[in-house]
C-alpha cells in the first residue's frame, strides 16, 4: 500500500536531507506559497492555477479518492517540490497515467525529480498501469523533459501551435510517454 512508503528521506547529490510525503489538507498555505514562488513563464503553462486554494482542495480531495498521488518534497518544513500521478478510472485512457513534478528552481539538478519520478513510476506499475504521459512546451522546462528522457519517456507527439504564451503568440508543445513493464525484474 502507498502510505507504507510515507514518509520517506532522500539525501539529494547536494547532500541535503529531503522528505517525501503524501499532500495533506493542512499543506494548503505552504504549497500556495510554493507556487506563488515557481517562475511566472513556467506558471502560464500549468493546466491549473495551483495559486488557487481551490485547486489545491481539489488536489487533495483527489489523493483521498485515490484517484491522485500526489507527494511533497520539504526541506525543513518548506515546500520546495509537488509531484503528482493522475489517473483515470474509467474509459478509454484508464491505462495511461499522466504525471507532473514541480521543483522549486533552487532544488532543480539535485536529482529531486528522480526520487520523485521514481515513486510516480512506482504507483503506476502498483495501478497496473502501462503507459505514463508527461506534457510541455517547447522552450518550457527543457531541462525536466530531458530528464523524463533519461527515465526512457520518448516523444510521441509533437503540436505545432497547440498552446499560447501570455502575450497570445502560439507556441508548441510535445507530448511524452513513457511504456511501463509489469513487473520490475523487467527493466
Amino acid at each position: 500500500m502507498i502510505e507504507e512508503r510515507y514518509p520517506k528521506e532522500v539525501v539529494l547529490k547536494s547532500g541535503e536531507e529531503i522528505v517525501l510525503r503524501p499532500i495533506e489538507e493542512s499543506d494548503i498555505s505552504a504549497v500556495l506559497s510554493f507556487y506563488k514562488g515557481m517562475p511566472t513563464d513556467e506558471q502560464w503553462f500549468y493546466e491549473e492555477d495551483p495559486a488557487d486554494p481551490d485547486v489545491v482542495q481539489k488536489w487533495i480531495q483527489a489523493v483521498r479518492s485515490r484517484e491522485t498521488l500526489s507527494v511533497l518534497a520539504l526541506h525543513d518544513e518548506r515546500v520546495i517540490a509537488h509531484a503528482a500521478l493522475l489517473t483515470r478510472g474509467h474509459g478509454s485512457r484508464s491505462h495511461i497515467g499522466q504525471v507532473r513534478i514541480r521543483i522549486a528552481p533552487d532544488y532543480r539538478g539535485k536529482r529531486l525529480g528522480n526520487w520523485m519520478l521514481f515513486d510516480l513510476i512506482r504507483r503506476a506499475m502498483d495501478l497496473g498501469l502501462e503507459i505514463l504521459r508527461a506534457d510541455f512546451p517547447v522552450g518550457v522546462e527543457e531541462d525536466a523533459a530531458d530528464a523524463l528522457r533519461n527515465w526512457d519517456f520518448h516523444e510521441s507527439a509533437f503540436l505545432q501551435g497547440y498552446l499560447r504564451d501570455p502575450g497570445g503568440t502560439p507556441r508548441d508543445a510535445r507530448i511524452l510517454l513513457k511504456r511501463l513493464h509489469k513487473e520490475w525484474s523487467d527493466f
